[in-house]
């Protein structure tokens, strides 16, 4: 027997369906729409409507919701978020129109990964800023998939092979500020004593490796 069925003026364009029997919905006009197990609408949202091909992605704990979608022309893509409560916290843009909603994710936090094909680089953005906070780029062959575990880990579909990287992979050096220091010498100083008295041992320079690995080389 049927549940329920919704109609409405305006054409569907993309749905996604959890575990939980939560459905979303976009619409043309750019329009994303939750319904719960029963066809009650619960919220509507909003995202660019010069776009075409959008895509619904909802983190396994539905705490966040991400809509990605070329522009019009194919000159870019939108990433629009939502939280549980279909509240919009940020949105961001591309100029790359080779990223593909196949190569994008969200882990359980609702973080976002997505990937290049031609520079097979893998970038993180955080689900409460939409500010990049990880990125991998160690290998060469290109990106097919990815997959994110409830760990944390991400299971990387590549088209020679498959990997999995822990949070850890490409660790970049970040400042206060969040402005990077890959490319400075970062010291690791040991302070001891009063402010009378005080003394500092330079114990080596802080880099990362090809593999994220955190490394001390000490100072001649």
């Amino acid at each position: 027997s049927v549940i329920y069925r919704k109609a409405g003026l305006m054409e569907n364009t993309a749905y996604a369906v959890t575990s939980s029997g939560n459905t979303y919905m976009t619409k043309a006009g750019g329009i994303l729409e939750k319904y719960d197990p029963q066809g009650v609408l619960l919220w509507t949202g909003s995202f660019p409507a010069n776009t075409r091909w959008p895509e619904i992605m909802v983190d396994p704990a539905e705490k966040s919701v991400k809509v990605f979608s070329y522009i019009d022309d194919y000159s870019g893509y939108y990433i629009s978020s939502f939280d549980a409560d279909g509240t919009a916290q940020w949105r961001i843009t591309g100029p790359d129109a080779n990223f593909s909603s196949t190569r994008i994710c969200l882990d359980y936090e609702g973080n976002l990964y997505l990937s290049n094909t031609p520079n097979k680089t893998i970038a993180r953005i955080n689900n409460k800023t939409g500010l990049y906070d990880w990125t991998y780029s160690a290998d060469t062959s290109r990106i097919l998939g990815m997959k994110a575990l409830p760990s944390g880990d991400l299971i990387v579909l590549r088209a020679n092979y498959v990997q999995r990287l822990t949070q850890t992979a490409a660790l970049t050096l970040l400042d206060a500020g969040g402005r990077n220091l890959s490319n400075n010498e970062c010291f690791l100083i040991r302070v001891s004593g009063d402010a009378a008295n005080r003394t500092e041992d330079t114990l080596g320079i802080v880099n990362t490796d090809s593999n994220g690995e955190i490394q001390l080389t000490p100072v001649p």
